[in-house]
């Protein structure tokens, strides 16, 4: 092989390539963003998905409201828990029966249709 075929047959590889860290820096750079537009701690409410998850998962009304007016993301599902996948933070109040809490995020947008991994809705 010529070294002109070698190194156009190596372009799919560096193209790939170039994607996939391409792709990696933006994750990062979110990742960094949704932190950075997250409360204190001395604020108390959480910003990112994963804390507005637990928090209303655990019927938190407060840290829920806290963390959407800080930017967590209200419809954005749980990609990483089997069992889970797919829940939004309405269908983790819902079923821990905290109403207050599934009222408070109704309120502020939470989409009621939206449907799990497994079909299941809030």
């Amino acid at each position: 092989m010529t070294t002109a075929s070698t190194a156009h047959s190596s372009r799919p590889a560096l193209l790939l390539l170039m994607v996939i860290v391409g792709g990696a820096l933006v994750y990062g750079v979110s990742q960094l963003a949704s932190h950075s537009r997250g409360t204190t701690a001395a604020q108390g409410s959480p910003a990112t998905a994963r804390d507005l998850h637990a928090a209303a998962t655990k019927g938190d009304t407060a840290a829920v409201t806290g963390a959407v007016q800080a930017g967590a993301g209200i419809d954005e599902p749980i990609v990483d828990e089997p069992g889970r996948t797919g829940m939004t933070p309405l269908m983790c109040a819902a079923m821990g029966n905290h109403v207050e809490t599934v009222r408070a995020l109704l309120k502020a947008g939470a989409k009621a249709d939206a449907r799990a991994e497994d079909g299941r809705t809030a």
